[in-house]
């Protein structure tokens, strides 16, 4: 038996051609939403991304207009602004610590900073997105996330069985069907017993309370 072969719509370009624009036309129905800050970000910058920018013994930027230029080639889609302007210009070519601040060579440049700037083929556009101001300095869920970022990393040498049920620690056996070793079991309660310890310093957070402060958004739909 001969099967004949079967070719898709010789007019399927042109329903393809109308999907993309009615997916199109669909992801750029609403207007673009406002892309707000915060109040941190004001002279000295110590709240904000300075990474790359030179910065004296007291952790500040030697120079504060450099966080402008900053500002400038985030908000421009030109390149130009990162590759001709001081301080982003230079290769990287190694640190010498025994000299301070390190010679002004030895600056890195970013990585692809203008690429939100970029157009993309697939979903909404970009700037039709946006998300909540960033938890301002000093307010309780500032805190409470770098609590949380601490933590995390306070934990990272757990077990990971540190972290289930206890009754499921309980059933763990090993391969030959035996209980775990008097030993390992202890490394399982000591590691429950700081998971629970941590938890407990976070529940009595002010954030996870639900008590704000003067900082906090009074938002209710970002607070939620």
């Amino acid at each position: 038996m001969t099967i004949k072969p079967v070719f898709p719509d010789p007019d399927r370009h042109i329903a393809a051609g109308k999907v993309r624009r009615d997916a199109s036309d669909m992801s750029n129905a609403a207007p673009n939403p406002d892309h707000r800050a915060n109040s941190d970000n004001a002279a000295p910058y110590i709240f904000n991304f300075t990474k790359g920018l030179p910065h004296g013994f007291n952790g500040l930027m030697t120079t504060p207009g450099d966080y402008q230029g900053f500002i400038d080639g985030t908000a421009s889609h030109d390149p130009r602004i990162f590759a001709e302007v001081k301080p982003y210009r230079g290769t990287f070519i190694g640190e010498d610590l025994s000299h301070f601040p390190a010679p002004e060579v030895a600056y890195r440049q970013w990585e692809s900073p203008t690429a939100g700037h970029a157009y993309v083929g697939e979903g909404p556009d970009p700037a039709s997105l946006t998300m909540p101001p960033a938890p301002a300095a000093g307010s309780a869920e500032f805190a409470a996330e770098m609590a949380e970022v601490y933590q995390m990393a306070l934990s990272r040498d757990l077990p990971i069985a540190a972290f289930m049920h206890p009754a499921l620690v309980a059933s763990l056996q090993t391969i030959d069907g035996q209980e775990p070793a008097a030993d390992i079991r202890s490394e399982l309660d000591a590691g429950a017993q700081k998971v629970a310890d941590a938890a407990g310093r976070l529940a009595g957070l002010r954030w996870f309370q639900g008590h704000a402060n003067a900082a906090d958004t009074a938002d209710p739909h970002e607070r939620k």
